[in-house]
């Protein structure tokens, strides 16, 4: 459990802490005994460690585990064998259960600390409900680095060594079948004149018996075909995915006119269009809307604009009411023009879709206070193992 940052002035202070919360990123949260904050990689909720400094701020120490003391009912063995090297998982250590209420608690603290905003009144909860499926096997998507003659592997932890594996317990069966492949031909893998030093990636999507290397993948959701850059984006779990289209948008009430900001290669567009009349997809990367219009090219009430949804809600998006928007930003989350435009329309209903659920508690934050009502939030566990956390929103005007 060692980490690569030592700063100068820490050498080998050590102290026992008991982690009171979790941090968003997954620490352990506890206080030193002088009382500054602490921040403890693989020390749950309720765990008492002897630590160790390996960085020291102003405000806060990061440290890592000397030894446990006591260990949390949630905790468990971690599957992976290489789990404490790897950097593709930090949640390994605690069971499923724990690791889903750790990721609800952290929402609702972003939600109360970045948004100023809670469940209590709106909800009557404390924290939001968490959804999930299956915890191994899930991952369809991954992007492997050369190990030169090892094979192929991911990154280690906080280190851009490359970590060489033969299989990954939360990879898809289809991408498993890869790695065991690539780490049995080795050299293979390297191009020609290339020496193991230089790097080397590789982005592999696997599901439903295909595994795609390049160019373009084509996968099936919920009975339709979709294709996309296998470089590009694409959620990188199918089974999460379905839930959240028959969730959150085929329980939706339809009506006249529905907009996808962020539309990527069409998918929610798709399942918006039974029950809208007319549905315009808003996506500005080149090959996302390429695929999105191959992909929708049967629907004749889809309109399709090549365009930054910042442009757009600035300038053409006033030009036509609709009864909901489906958002789908990046990591950053809405900028301010989108906020804008959002409250000053007469958009009755919003679906936001977030993979941070910091930029996502400063946004729905920020459209309550514009008038919007918050109708549900909730944390769809897209990526088991790790602490990363994707929340969908629903927001009304009266």
């Amino acid at each position: 459990m060692k980490s690569s940052r030592q700063s100068h002035n820490t050498t080998r202070v050590r102290y026992e802490v008991s982690a009171h919360g979790a941090a968003f990123g997954g620490d352990g949260v506890a206080r030193a005994p002088d009382g500054r904050v602490v921040f403890v990689p693989m020390l749950l909720p309720g765990e008492r460690a002897l630590v160790e400094v390996v960085e020291r701020k102003a405000r806060f120490d990061r440290a890592q585990i000397v030894e446990l003391l006591t260990a949390g009912e949630g905790r468990r063995s971690a599957p992976c064998p290489v789990y404490e090297r790897c950097g593709g998982c930090n949640m390994q250590h605690a069971d499923i259960g724990t690791q889903r209420e750790i990721k609800a608690r952290v929402t609702a603290d972003l939600d109360r600390r970045v948004g100023a905003f809670s469940y209590q009144d709106t909800l009557n909860a404390t924290a939001p409900q968490v959804v999930g499926g299956a915890e191994f096997g899930y991952r369809n998507r991954v992007r492997l680095h050369s190990a030169g003659s090892a094979g192929f592997g991911f990154r280690a932890r906080s280190s851009h060594d490359i970590v060489p594996i033969s299989f990954c317990p939360i990879a898809a069966p289809e991408v498993n079948e890869l790695l065991n492949e690539l780490g049995a031909v080795q050299r293979g893998s390297l191009r020609a004149g290339q020496t193991e030093r230089d790097p080397v990636e590789l982005s592999v999507y696997g599901a439903q018996g295909r595994v795609f290397r390049a160019g373009t993948a084509t996968v099936e959701v919920l009975g339709f075909e979709f294709s996309f850059p296998v470089d590009g984006f694409f959620q990188s779990n199918l089974e999460m995915t379905e839930m959240l289209i028959r969730e959150e948008i085929l329980s939706l009430e339809g009506g006249s006119h529905a907009l996808d900001l962020y539309a990527g290669c069409g998918v929610f567009t798709r399942f918006l269009a039974g029950p809208f009349a007319s549905v315009t997809a808003v996506e500005s990367h080149p090959g996302s809307v390429a695929a999105q219009r191959l992909n929708l090219a049967d629907l004749q009430n889809v309109t399709s604009v090549e365009a930054r949804v910042e442009d757009w809600c600035g300038k053409e998006g006033f030009g036509r009411s609709y009864d909901l928007a489906v958002l789908d930003p990046p990591r950053a989350g809405l900028s301010g023009t989108v906020q804008q435009y959002l409250t000053n329309t007469d958009i009755k209903r919003l679906l936001y879709v977030s993979c941070d659920p910091a930029s996502s508690a400063r946004d729905v934050g920020a459209l309550i206070r514009g008038g919007y009502n918050l109708r549900s939030r909730r944390v769809f566990d897209f990526y088991p193992q790790s602490s990363h956390i994707e929340t969908v929103t629903v927001l009304e005007r009266e």
